[in-house]
């Protein structure tokens, strides 16, 4: 219940009139074409021509313990509520939420906001609610602190499940990336023929096409249906770059894992499909955390140098590699 000098100060404070819209109860502070104003906190005044009605909505309370405010647009009937999270005074943080209702969409609720300031930095970030889920936040008289959409758990694993699609993804696309780069030139085809002859070219083509055709499937292929969780949380954990995961996939031997692991001697990834050229698990030729001869960087060189030495893209003896290949 409101207090009686809460009372006493909305009478003393005349309302301009009052609307209803889509079964919200509006009290209009300044109608459209009034004036309001006021002195700042640096003692300027300030005065504002209102393109929109302004109030507050009824039986709400918002961040200040007082009615959210709210412009009223010209379309009424519009399902969006666009909600400015205003910013302080100095332009930083939130202060305040302002409804923006019955307007088309963010970017009027935007334009109508901003015509009502000389300064675009209480501006803040604007969220959208459905009219229906902004009421169904109101319900009970709550003190809101901030309005916006609230994140359910099936929207969350939803974003957890593209985030990690995303980046399996990348690795697998990066993997395929290098398997067309060097199509013609595996170093398997030396056994066949010399390099640069076409029987060589035909070999590497050969040994290839397979691993490209298995990293299409698998960056196609939603992660969690081949991967465990804690792979998944390993990748996401040791690069959250998306881009950092691709240049893993694409070019192992310069951009290595940058996260150790103690059960694992060689830092081994999500890579799938075969490995014909013995690189295609990304990471597997980054770093040899046992010892031993360091991989060269250029990439045929690391192909024939891993191929040379098949120890080091092996688990240590005693050890299991739960990576699915």
């Amino acid at each position: 219940m409101p207090s009686f000098i809460e009372e006493l100060g909305k009478l003393a404070f005349k309302l301009q009139g009052h609307d209803h819209v889509q079964g919200l109860d509006i009290a209009i502070e300044n109608r459209k074409g009034s004036v309001r104003k006021g002195v700042d906190r640096d003692g300027k005044p300030w005065r504002t021509v209102m393109k929109h009605p302004y109030g507050y909505l009824k039986g709400t309370k918002g961040k200040d313990g007082e009615e959210i405010d709210v412009y009223v647009g010209p379309h009424k009937d519009a399902p969006i509520a666009h909600v400015v999270h205003q910013h302080k005074a100095d332009g930083t943080g939130h202060d305040e939420d302002k409804v923006m209702l019955g307007f088309k969409n963010k970017a009027h609720a935007r334009s109508a906001y901003l015509a009502h300031y000389n300064d675009p930095k209480f501006l803040g970030p604007i969220s959208s609610l459905t009219v229906d889920e902004m009421k169904q936040r109101f319900a009970g008289g709550k003190k809101i602190e901030k309005l916006a959409v609230l994140k359910t758990a099936e929207e969350k694993k939803l974003r957890d499940h593209l985030g990690d699609y995303a980046r399996h993804s990348a690795l697998n696309l990066g993997q395929a990336t290098r398997d067309v780069r060097y199509f013609l030139d595996h170093p398997d085809a030396d056994k066949v023929a010399p390099k640069g002859t076409l029987a060589h070219a035909v070999s590497s083509a050969v040994t290839r096409t397979p691993s490209l055709a298995s990293n299409l499937y698998y960056a196609a292929l939603p992660p969690q249906l081949h991967h465990s969780a804690e792979e998944l949380a390993d990748l996401k954990e040791e690069s959250p770059s998306i881009k950092r995961i691709f240049l893993e996939g694409y070019k192992p031997w310069e951009y290595p894992i940058k996260k150790a692991s103690a059960t694992k001697p060689m830092d081994q990834r999500l890579g799938d499909g075969p490995e014909p050229d013995h690189t295609g698990r990304a990471g597997r030729v980054a770093r040899n955390s046992t010892g031993g001869p360091a991989a060269p960087p250029m990439p045929e060189q690391a192909e024939r140098f891993y191929l040379s030495n098949p120890q080091l893209l092996a688990p240590a003896a005693g050890t299991t590699d739960s990576r699915i290949p």
